[in-house]
């Protein structure tokens, strides 16, 4: 979060005058911002109580650093305004991305990811109507459709079929064996 927070800042000072630098210069802040959301989301999950509505404005969530800052000791933020914070970079992200079309087995972020994102976090939120509205963003654009065979899920899961696949991280096998 620590480096997200600072490319970030470094990405604001940047004063670029060609389309496709500034476009590439998007691209890249709809990264951090999506990263940052998914890597505040992943802490919230693991380290605070699990996000209830009526008592997220006074339960404790984790830190919340936006900036870089190395003296700072900050102390936990609610969990409420956590989630805004990843709702904020979900949104950012969105916009940021939104050039980005997402493909099935996609190995980088795009505007699709996002969404499916925002889908899980607004259903960690229990915000049922959110969640399923950008869960069926997806569903319905039918780009991701859902394995229905046997044979299909084993191709899935041993020839790494990507049909219903939105993200899958990059991995080279030779170069990222354990010492």
């Amino acid at each position: 979060i620590n480096n997200i927070n600072m490319i970030l800042d470094e990405y604001s000072k940047m004063e670029l005058e060609d389309d496709e630098d500034i476009a590439l210069l998007n691209q890249f802040k709809g990264d951090a911002h999506f990263a940052r959301a998914f890597y505040y989301n992943e802490l919230a999950l693991r380290w605070a109580k699990a996000y209830n509505p009526e008592t997220a404005s006074s339960d404790l969530g984790v830190p919340l650093v936006l900036e870089v800052d190395y003296t700072v000791m900050p102390a936990r933020e609610t969990l409420e305004n956590v989630y805004k914070q990843i709702l904020s970079d979900i949104s950012q992200a969105k916009t940021l991305l939104s050039g980005q079309e997402g493909s099935q087995g996609s190995n980088y972020f795009n505007i699709d990811v996002v969404t499916a994102l925002e889908a899980r976090v607004k259903l960690y939120m229990q915000d049922w109507p959110g969640a399923l509205t950008a869960a069926n963003s997806l569903i319905s654009g039918g780009k991701y459709p859902l394995i229905n065979t046997e044979e299909d899920l084993i191709d899935m899961w041993t020839n790494d079929m990507e049909q219903e696949v939105i993200f899958q991280s990059y991995v080279n096998k030779p170069t990222e064996l354990g010492n």
